[in-house]
């Protein structure tokens, strides 16, 4: 017998979400019905028609889309809270991650794991691995030598150590997660200014193989944000000559 794995597309999105759906535990049961399995998929089909260049629908991004809707509903709430692009839904992992991580300044913990998604995808702009005395260099401050929210963070499950050899080390547990952190971070480096997208699209050129997963993650936060006024508006029109390379 061989198995032939199935792409998770339009055609097997709705039969996705009705598996994840018929795996709640006896007591959120009723929310499986034929109405919220297609109110979810409608919602998450919304998340990928920006066009060119928008990430992949992925398995993950379903689950945690999924897994918000119940928490929503379990309090009561309009699924209108979902989040509306691809970039809010790992987002808000993020940060439930990092609350649930008891650290004492989620704004600086953000920014940590922030330094910690550029530095993972380095040059190659390709999620990799850290070395555990780099990590430490990164997330270590005056206030927190011993860096707690390094320890914090991978016991929330963000991270996750590992040791190659004798070298231990940490990476993000999911490497979309670490390449829409990176391109929030860049995208909030860059900005207005068009020298740095430039400067930022030659890399991107450059860089082999292909940062399939990071331009997927850039062009989604530059699309969601730039309203926002995290970035120029211009950055995000699909058919501008400086932006060629973002599609």
């Amino acid at each position: 017998m061989r198995l032939r794995p199935q792409q998770l597309d339009s055609k097997t999105l709705l039969y996705f979400i009705t598996t994840l759906l018929a795996q709640l535990p006896g007591e959120l049961s009723d929310f499986n019905t034929m109405e919220l399995q297609l109110e979810l998929g409608t919602r998450i089909v919304r998340l990928l028609s920006a066009g060119n260049g928008t990430p992949p629908l992925t398995p993950l991004l379903s689950r945690l889309y999924v897994e918000r809707a119940i928490e929503i509903i379990r309090n009561g709430r309009s699924l209108d809270e979902l989040p509306v692009s691809v970039g809010e839904a790992y987002f808000e992992f993020v940060l439930r991650l990092v609350r649930d991580a008891d650290v004492s300044d989620t704004g600086k913990a953000l920014e940590v794991v922030k330094r910690l998604a550029r530095a993972s995808l380095g040059d190659r702009l390709i999620p990799g691995r850290l070395t555990l005395q780099k990590a430490n260099e990164i997330t270590a401050s005056s206030e927190d030598k011993q860096s707690q929210v390094l320890r914090k963070l991978i016991a929330s499950g963000l991270l996750s150590e590992n040791t190659v050899g004798l070298q231990p080390g940490v990476q993000f547990t999911l490497d979309p997660v670490a390449e829409f952190c990176a391109a929030y971070s860049y995208t909030e480096e860059c900005g207005f200014s068009m020298p740095a997208w430039q400067s930022l699209a030659v890399i991107l050129r450059k860089a082999l193989p292909p940062p399939v997963g990071f331009r997927g993650a850039l062009l989604a936060v530059i699309r969601a944000y730039a309203d926002k006024g995290v970035c120029s508006r211009c950055v995000a029109t699909a058919r501008k000559p400086t932006n060629r390379q973002y599609r």
